[in-house]
Order: C-alpha cells, then structure tokens, then sequence
C-alpha cells in the first residue's frame, strides 16, 4: 500500500496527475490496518490486566472470609452473644457483595477501541 503512495511519483506523474482521492484510499487503509493492530495488542494486554486484578481481589476476599470464619469460629465455642456472629455473618455477606461488585466493574472494563481522526493532509515537494 505504502508503495502506491511513494509509486505515483516514481512512476513518472507530475504533481499535477496524482489522483488524491486514491492516495487518501490507501492511506485509510494503511491507517486501518495499524490501528487494527494497535487494537488487538491493547485488548490482549487489558484481558491480561482485568484478569490479573480478578485473581488478586479474589485472593484478597478469600483472605478475610477465612479471617472471619476463623473469627465466628472462635466466638461460637467461647458461646459468644449470638449478636456478635451475626455481626460477623453480616460482614461476610457485605464482603462477598462488594467482591462481585467490583468483579463486575471489572468485567465492563475489557473492551478496547482505538480510533483516529484524520487532521490535516499535505504534499511536500523537495527539489
């Protein structure tokens, strides 16, 4: 495609009869090609990321369910006020609301775009 672009010269048109409509053309492509690219890198290296902190807040909640059973645990052979475990059975149910919220969050963040606004167009003659 580049080569249609630099072509037009070498192939003997004066600056008068390049067609810039079909110079446009391939640049577009051109342009859509590397943004397509740059896309698909992006997206690989998000899925990567979203996942990553998926496994780590995972990781995290599973962490303070085990503090707070261990905690309930406790309470319940010392026969503690029946008040308090449900205190600790309250945050574990908190604790696993905001994990699928944030989880969720997350989830919506996969998706990639690039776009390009084409800005201005020149022709440099050098001679």
């Amino acid at each position: 495609m580049l080569g249609a672009l630099i072509g037009a010269e070498e192939a003997g048109d004066g600056p008068e009869r390049v067609d810039i409509s079909a110079v446009e053309a391939v640049a577009d492509d051109l342009i859509t090609m590397i943004r397509e690219e740059e896309e698909r890198s992006l997206r690989r290296a998000n899925e990567v990321l979203i996942n990553n902190r998926i496994d780590s807040l995972r990781q995290s909640v599973e962490i303070k369910e085990r503090r707070i059973r261990e905690t309930m645990m406790q309470l319940t052979t010392k026969n503690a006020d029946e008040r308090i475990v449900r205190l600790h059975q309250g945050r574990l149910r908190k604790l696993r609301e905001q994990s699928d919220v944030e989880i969720a969050r997350l989830e919506k963040r996969r998706g990639v775009s690039v776009g390009y606004r084409r800005i201005a167009a020149a022709r440099l003659e050098v001679g």
